[in-house]
């Protein structure tokens, strides 16, 4: 028997709702069920009226291309590289992608504006030379451009 349903049914809407605080990767789900919800989750965030790319979902989504297991980790006060780089990749998309001011950007993470004019410049310097971090920048600009070209259709 297929392992989704060995366990108790449940439904759309309680799955998608786990799957909202958690990542698919964590879940007890087939993979193609995984890459369906994934499928099913980028298209409600493309398809609602009226909302286009905001602060919380480029937050999230930094969060889930960086492995995070808490958004908050995000924003957390940590000099770990774990937690700076996807720090510095957020401010720099809330700078390209949503036009905050490097003083606003900078401070959602809790920090001043040098540290993001900082930010801003190392990310784009990491597109250029550092491979396996470079592909995680390019995903996270990648999918709030999709956003973006999606909003202006609306």
């Amino acid at each position: 028997m297929n392992p989704v349903f060995q366990r108790q049914p449940r439904t759309i809407k309680a799955i998608l709702e786990e799957a909202s605080q958690t990542h698919f990767e964590d879940m007890a789900l087939s993979e193609p069920v995984k890459e369906v919800l994934q499928r099913v989750v980028e298209m409600s965030a493309y398809s609602r009226p009226g909302i286009g790319l905001t602060k919380g979902f480029v937050i999230d989504m930094v969060t889930r291309i960086f492995n995070l297991k808490n958004k908050s980790w995000v924003i957390y006060r940590s000099r770990k590289p774990e937690y700076v780089i996807p720090r510095q990749v957020l401010i720099t998309c809330l700078i390209d992608y949503l036009n905050f001011s490097v003083t606003d950007a900078a401070a959602v993470c809790g920090k001043d504006h040098s540290t993001g004019t900082h930010s801003h410049k190392v990310t784009h310097e990491t597109l250029v030379n550092d491979r396996e971090y470079g592909e995680r920048v390019r995903r996270v600009f990648g999918e709030c451009r999709k956003i973006l070209d999606a909003s202006k259709h609306l």
